[in-house]
C-alpha cells in the first residue's frame, strides 16, 4: 500500500513559518492564514502604535525608554494612517453609509474604514480622538501601509 497524501504527522518547519511571516510583513500585511505541511495556521502581527519596524520588516524595534511622543498643538491636524496595504473601503457595503465624514467627531478605537487584502476585510480603527478635518483617500483606492487615510484635529 502506498500513501500519496501529506502525513498529518509531518513536522512543520519553523523556517517555513518565518519565511511566510517575512513575506507578509514585506507586503504590509498584519495577518495571514495559510497551510504549511498540511496544517492550517493563522499568523497575526501586532505592533505597538507608533513603534518603528525593525530594518528587516519584522517585529517592531524596541521603544527607547524615556522617549515620549510630543503632543500635537490643539488645531494641528494629525493623520490616521493605513496599518497595512490593500483596497480601502470607506463604507461597510457598496452604496452604504460611510463610516466617517469630514466634520464628524471620532473616538479612539472607532472604525473609520475597512482595508481589503487577500480577500479578507480588516477594520481600521481611529488611533486618536478628535474631529475629521479631511478624508485623504477615496473608496476603492489602493493604499500601502503608512498611507495617510484621514486628517484629524483635536
Amino acid at each position: 500500500m502506498r500513501y500519496t497524501g501529506i502525513s498529518p504527522f509531518m513536522p512543520i518547519k519553523i523556517a517555513t513559518i518565518i519565511q511566510t511571516m517575512e513575506w507578509a510583513a514585506s507586503r504590509g500585511l498584519s495577518d495571514i492564514s495559510t497551510s504549511v505541511s498540511g496544517a492550517k495556521i493563522h499568523l497575526q502581527r501586532s505592533a505597538v502604535a507608533g513603534a518603528p519596524l525593525a530594518a528587516d520588516g519584522g517585529a517592531p524595534a524596541p521603544a527607547r525608554s524615556g522617549a515620549e511622543p510630543t503632543p500635537a498643538a490643539p488645531d494641528t491636524p494629525r493623520t490616521i494612517d493605513a496599518p497595512m496595504a490593500g483596497i480601502c473601503h470607506l463604507s461597510g457595503e457598496d452604496g452604504g453609509a460611510v463610516f466617517v465624514s469630514p466634520g464628524d467627531k471620532i473616538e479612539e478605537g472607532q472604525t473609520i474604514c475597512l482595508i481589503e487584502a487577500m480577500k479578507m476585510m480588516t477594520s481600521v480603527s481611529a488611533t486618536t480622538s478628535g474631529t475629521v478635518k479631511a478624508i485623504l483617500v477615496g473608496s476603492g483606492d489602493t493604499v500601502n501601509a503608512g498611507t495617510p487615510l484621514l486628517e484629524v484635529v483635536q
